[in-house]
């Protein structure tokens, strides 16, 4: 009788743990689709052309070595060299295509989408950590920067690991956790500068938390790497900021269009955080689109009062960040939604933290919805070129098949914005500013992107028809239009 007991007991006992190993395994498979799932949303549409800004990347990595990237390109740029370094050597071996250099981007991208997992399994075990990586995979905002051959998405990843470690330190300390935590912060500090005010967030955290004495002294002693790597930056910041300011006397149209203060820029924040670039003509659905997020925080902060001590993290990375950019906008351009893309994972976590505190029923109709949209506005992106990256690639390719060599020139309003036009540009029709124009070429292909801005009064198309030529046609390639001029 005892044996048989025995025996059953053991037997119950090896299907529990059998169970419990097929559970953690269906969760492991779980993980493994959503990130393959990230990945594969990330390379749709990802040959698209380049445009201005990636095209600046291209050809930097294209024509210049590491050691040019950081005496020549870096004091004329605005950003800090890390992620054109890492593009140069990248390119070493995968070259400097479309594919290839968006490519990097996919990856760190993805890794982003794993580590929130990481993050968000601390808060509420794994089945929470799966809903908000799933709402970060398919994020339409998070995909778009995730296939662009700019720093946005590597600078969200380093952001989103210094969070991950700080959390190990929360949990437990050594030397090689904190060694780890002190490089991301160089990572994020030498790939965008925007990101560093996430730095605020780990000491007002530990505040709220009651951390003693040496925590905050090996806090402190963690941004000593960052702090002495700034030192020999700085005379190059310092050129860097100079040339920054100087759009403000120089251009102050487009000193207003980088992210001066506005309402209308704040409120784009949470608007493109939930649809990513695309915009509609009926300017009521973005209030309808936001509806169902406004009631989920609404409900959740009504509900969850005496948890946001718990959360107070991923609320001081949210809102630390956003209000010192608030702050800064006042006096520097840098209000716009896509330089704030760091805080969007901490977003995805209060979207997975207010439905988590739903009762069942409705948990999951509001998962499947917050997820239905994500994968809608992202479709709506792939599949319609309107809302594609500008065609330098294809306007390049029509003004030199419908041009003869020799007999015309492609005319720019500035010179800063020949980038793409270069990239692509096999030097049969060459590109001019102003000041090179001299009347004589059979065809002038003048180009009207940004005229807007840097030629407000349209003086050169004025002084092109006081020369004779006279206009043909208009051509739009997603968005970068040009206009040609015959003699």
């Amino acid at each position: 009788m005892i044996l048989e007991y025995s025996a059953g007991y053991w037997k119950l006992f090896l299907l529990k743990i059998m169970l419990n190993r097929l559970k953690a395994l269906k969760k492991k498979w779980l993980l493994l689709g959503i990130i393959f799932l990230s990945v594969l949303l990330r390379l749709i549409s990802i040959n698209q052309s380049f445009w201005l800004d990636e095209a600046t990347t291209a050809n930097v990595t294209r024509n210049f070595n590491l050691f040019e990237i950081i005496t020549k390109f870096s004091p004329g740029d605005f950003h800090p060299p890390l992620y054109y370094l890492l593009s140069k050597v990248w390119s070493i071996p995968f070259g400097v295509s479309e594919f290839s250099l968006r490519i990097l981007s996919v990856i760190v991208g993805s890794l982003t989408v794993f580590f929130l997992y990481k993050i968000a399994k601390k808060y509420k075990g794994e089945n929470f950590g799966l809903i908000s990586a799933l709402l970060l995979a398919t994020s339409p905002l998070h995909i778009y920067y995730s296939q662009e051959a700019r720093m946005y998405a590597m600078e969200t990843f380093f952001v989103v690991a210094s969070i991950y470690l700080y959390q190990g330190l929360l949990k437990k300390q050594n030397v090689i956790r904190w060694i780890l935590f002190s490089l991301s912060l160089v990572l994020i500090g030498f790939t965008d500068y925007l990101p560093l005010l996430i730095l605020p967030v780990f000491f007002i955290h530990s505040v709220v938390i009651k951390k003693n004495f040496f925590w905050f002294k090996k806090l402190l002693i963690s941004l000593l790497p960052l702090f002495i790597v700034f030192i020999f930056w700085l005379p190059i910041f310092t050129k860097q900021l100079s040339a920054g300011l100087s759009i403000f006397s120089d251009s102050p149209i487009w000193w207003r269009v980088l992210g001066r203060f506005s309402f209308k820029e704040l409120f784009l924040i949470p608007l493109k955080f939930v649809i990513g670039r695309i915009s509609f003509f009926n300017k009521v659905l973005y209030l309808f689109v936001l509806l169902p997020y406004i009631l989920l925080f609404g409900l959740f902060f009504l509900k969850q009062k005496k948890q946001l001590k718990i959360l107070s993290l991923p609320l001081l990375w949210f809102f630390v960040p956003l209000l010192l950019t608030v702050a800064l906008s006042f006096r520097i351009s840098v209000l716009s939604y896509f330089r704030l893309i760091f805080i969007l994972p901490a977003f995805y976590l209060f979207v997975s933290f207010s439905i988590e505190s739903l009762k069942k029923p409705i948990k999951n109709i509001a998962t499947v919805t917050i997820i239905l949209f994500n994968l809608v506005f992202s479709c709506i992106y792939f599949f319609n070129p309107r809302f594609h990256r500008e065609d330098w690639r294809g306007l390049v390719s029509f003004i030199e098949n419908t041009s003869l060599k020799n007999e015309a020139v492609t005319l720019f309003v500035r010179d800063s914005q020949m980038e793409a036009y270069n990239y692509y540009s096999t030097d049969q029709i060459k590109a001019i500013a102003p000041d090179q124009f001299e009347p004589g070429s059979k065809t002038v292909w003048l180009m009207r992107y940004v005229q807007d801005i840097f030629d407000p009064q349209d003086i050169v198309r004025i002084e092109l028809e006081k020369s004779g030529y006279q206009k043909k046609a208009d051509y739009d390639f997603s968005g970068v239009v040009v206009t040609r001029y015959d003699l």
